[in-house]
């Protein structure tokens, strides 16, 4: 039963352009300031500094692809997608093992400010999780309405809110939390 639920047509669509969202407003961020994102990901040094620069360019355009391609329900789109969030959990989970929790994580763009932490590659990997439900063969056989369309929007767009007003609430957390150990050197 949870298996029908879980790739139902509805449900694969909303975790598709709620991925496409995710990864939409992160191209969004690292287009916006593609020298801090660049600077960003020198400062996790796991790559070579000289292919930083083409690496980010790589990113962008992986990213972006996978935007399209999560819209338009390419499978391949979800596959990048689990990639790309593994990369990223084990880039921090990296950086975590050396002691290196004050790195931007980079997820938020240059406003963003926000460390790498346990929780960020615990996400990275449910949303990688989720992608892959999105490709899960499903047994499920019924009509898909312009009503389910509607929905999977309507939920989609409900997410992002609130991932939106969580991410918002975690960064005023950090930076309170920033300002009273200012306050106290």
């Amino acid at each position: 039963m949870l298996t029908e639920i879980l790739t139902d047509p509805l449900v694969t669509l909303t975790i598709r352009w709620s991925l496409a969202v995710v990864f939409g407003l992160a191209v969004f961020h690292k287009l916006r300031a593609i020298t801090e994102f660049t600077e960003t990901l020198r400062a996790y040094r796991v790559l070579p500094a000289a292919i930083v620069l083409p690496a980010a360019c790589v990113l962008i355009a992986l990213e972006s692809a996978i935007v399209a391609g999560l819209v338009f329900n390419t499978p391949l789109a979800a596959k990048g997608a689990i990639g790309l969030l593994c990369l990223y959990a084990a880039a921090i989970t990296i950086n975590l093992a050396r002691g290196r929790s004050d790195l931007d994580c980079g997820c938020g763009g240059p406003t963003g400010q926000r460390k790498i932490s346990g929780f960020l590659v615990l996400r990275n990997l449910a949303l990688a999780v989720l992608a892959g439900l999105s490709i899960w063969p499903s047994e499920v056989t019924r009509d898909f309405t312009w009503l389910d369309a509607f929905t999977a929007l309507a939920a989609t767009a409900t997410i992002w809110f609130m991932a939106s007003a969580a991410s918002q609430l975690s960064r005023t957390r950090f930076l309170g939390r920033r300002e009273s150990l200012t306050r106290a050197h």
